[in-house]
C-alpha cells in the first residue's frame, strides 16, 4: 500500500518513501523499472509526477537500455529531495473552496482538486 489514513488525512506510507530515499541511482533496466513502480504507487502525493519521473520511464523502455544518464540522475536526486517533505491529503472542510489544478503535458495530463 503506497498510502496511509490517520487523523490528519491521507498520507504517502513511510516505507514507501524509504524506499526510495535508500535507493541508490539504477544502473540495469531492472532495477530502473524497480525505481519506476515504486515512484508510481506514490504519483498521487507527487505533485506534477509525471514531469519529475518521465526520464526514468524512457530510461527502461526499448532501445533505451541501461541509459540512466545526467537527465535521469537529476531527476532522481530531485525526487529523493522532494520527498523529504511529503504532502499530506485531508478532506475538504464544509463551505471551503475547492479549485482544480490541471497540468496538461505532450505525453500525459494530470488534476488535482485543492
Amino acid at each position: 500500500m503506497g498510502y496511509l489514513v490517520t487523523q490528519r488525512g491521507i498520507e504517502a506510507h513511510p516505507n514507501q518513501i524509504k524506499a526510495i530515499l535508500n535507493i541508490k541511482s539504477p544502473a540495469t533496466t531492472k532495477k530502473i523499472q524497480s525505481l519506476t513502480g515504486i515512484a508510481t504507487t506514490l504519483n498521487r502525493f507527487l505533485s506534477r509526477f509525471t514531469d519529475k519521473c518521465m526520464s526514468f520511464f524512457k530510461a527502461s523502455k526499448k532501445g533505451h537500455k541501461d541509459k540512466w544518464d545526467d537527465e535521469c540522475e537529476i531527476s532522481f536526486q530531485n525526487l529523493k529531495t522532494y520527498l523529504t517533505s511529503p504532502p499530506l491529503l485531508s478532506k475538504p472542510m464544509p463551505g471551503e473552496d475547492l479549485y482544480i489544478n490541471l497540468a496538461v503535458l505532450d505525453l500525459a495530463v494530470s488534476s488535482a482538486l485543492i
